[in-house]
């Protein structure tokens, strides 16, 4: 389905239906208007500047400094192509995808469950076969932009890394990436504005049904950090790491490839430019393995050999990590704009602070009226810092509504943030040796000792009753094992 120019393009003819030619085949043996055959049989164009440079430096500044970049250019595939190429191959003048009263139907026969009685052409075709559809425009396949091209990313680095101390070395790289020709999943053949009446009525082609997936290599996004890092191993049986990011990922609409993206209009995809899905501002990591100095060979040993044993052989282990919450924005659940936009969203009217201070009524409270009005009066105040969230107040359901009919809500893409990440597992690890190759280690490991909860993102169905609420929480309880390994 090209929406470049309205066509729908076949890659080889079909012949003509008749009452023993069925699918795929041409009803009325003439293609309809807008369908066309390739040239060549070529559906998708060839793109030639997949050129894919690389530099790097190294640099040594003394004994114990190196300075060190690089650049290169990287292509992404083509993804899903066995999954498209599948979809293509069950389109018009095709009809593998059958009609759901046919699923449903007990009589039919195993070997022919499609028969003629669920023909849509009105030749009634004998032997079982069936007809297309008079033309392709009534299908909503997952067809894709045929002027798609292959995604590119230029990545970059350049940081510093020392020798410092005994034995540790610490590390401090800018690292960035844009990434361009990303392929979005987008409603094709949406109306072009809002507005009341056929929505149809409003779509660049009229004659073709919205596209619910269509695939067009058009979207951006970027991503920069300041990482630092240190380990190090001492001789005194300390082992470390610690780690730190600084970071943005930006991107237009969509986050992952194959799933929601979350474009109001999708003719201007741009103004959904937010943070990414994914993107964690603050990003700590720490680990420890910390063999105690007690026993035999290490600092504090006796001289008896039993106390020895039973005071040598430990190390304990720690692994802490810390980020930010996920973003995530609240949505409507209605299709307000009538734009026919079925693969992208509608987010909400932010009208008061999400994070205002003070008890919080439900979204069907009377005083959310007061609120409401309140917000429309003011605007929309500044974020309060001085708000303590709880599962049932994380923010304040009454901060938002519906965007009024046929228009767009003005909340910011991913405007919001869940929870912040934090998780300490802790171990302690006892070896017994046996002879001088062989060794016993008892573990017990306690995986979020703390028993810390991390709350997942709150309701952002603004339908929902409970709407703003946080129900779940997006890690696991604290959880402890005992084990054995032996090693050899």
């Amino acid at each position: 389905m090209d929406l470049n120019n309205g066509t729908y393009v076949l890659q080889d003819p079909a012949p003509a239906c008749s009452a023993t030619q069925g699918a795929p085949c041409i009803p009325g043996g003439t293609l309809p208007d807008h369908v066309t055959v390739a040239k060549g049989g070529k559906l998708m164009h060839n793109s030639y500047d997949n050129f894919q440079p690389r530099v790097g430096l190294a640099y040594r500044i003394n004994d114990k400094t190196v300075f060190r970049a690089g650049y290169g250019r990287f292509f992404d595939n083509w993804a899903a192509v066995v999954g498209f190429a599948a979809n293509f191959t069950q389109s018009w003048p095709n009809v593998a995808f059958l009609a759901q009263e046919n699923l449903n139907n007990p009589t039919s026969n195993p070997s022919n469950p499609a028969p003629s009685s669920f023909a849509t052409d009105p030749l009634n075709l004998g032997n079982g076969a069936i007809a297309p559809a008079p033309d392709p425009f009534g299908q909503g396949n997952g067809f894709l932009d045929p002027q798609l091209k292959n995604p590119y990313s230029d990545q970059y680095n350049f940081g510093l890394q020392r020798f410092w101390g005994n034995s540790s070395v610490l590390t401090v790289n800018y690292v960035g990436s844009h990434n361009h020709r990303e392929q979005l999943q987008l409603t094709g053949n949406a109306a072009l504005t809002p507005g009341p009446g056929d929505p149809q009525l409003r779509a660049p082609f009229t004659y073709i049904q919205p596209q619910n997936g269509y695939v067009k290599s058009v979207g951006k996004s970027n991503y920069n950090a300041l990482q630092v890092s240190s380990e190090g191993r001492s001789s005194r049986g300390l082992s470390y790491k610690l780690a730190y990011t600084y970071s943005k990922a930006i991107n237009f609409g969509c986050d992952v490839y194959g799933s929601f993206c979350d474009v109001q209009d999708p003719y201007h995809w741009e103004k959904d430019k937010g943070v990414a899905g994914f993107d964690l501002t603050h990003i700590l990591s720490a680990g420890l393995v910390y063999e105690l100095p007690f026993g035999r060979g290490k600092k504090w040993s006796s001289s008896n050999t039993a106390l020895d044993h039973v005071i040598g052989g430990w190390q304990i282990n720690g692994v802490l990590s810390l980020s930010s919450g996920r973003p995530y924005d609240m949505q409507s659940s209605t299709e307000i704009q009538n734009t026919n936009n079925i693969s992208g969203a509608e987010r909400t009217d932010v009208i008061a602070n999400p994070y205002a201070a003070g008890p919080v009524p439900s979204n069907s409270d009377p005083s959310c009226a007061k609120t409401i009005a309140q917000g429309l009066a003011l605007g929309v105040p500044g974020r309060a810092a001085d708000k303590v969230r709880t599962p049932t107040t994380w923010v304040n359901p009454c901060a938002f509504d519906n965007p009024a009919q046929f228009t767009f809500g003005n909340m910011g893409r991913n405007s919001l943030r869940a929870d912040w990440s934090k998780n300490l597992d802790f171990s302690v690890f006892r070896n017994f040796a046996i002879g001088e190759s062989k060794r016993l280690e008892f573990r017990m490991e306690a995986f979020n000792v703390t028993n810390t909860p991390v709350f997942a993102i709150p309701d952002n169905d603004v339908s929902d009753s409970n709407f703003g609420r946080v129900s779940s929480t997006s890690n696991t309880e604290r959880q402890l094992q005992l084990a054995v390994k032996f090693y050899f």
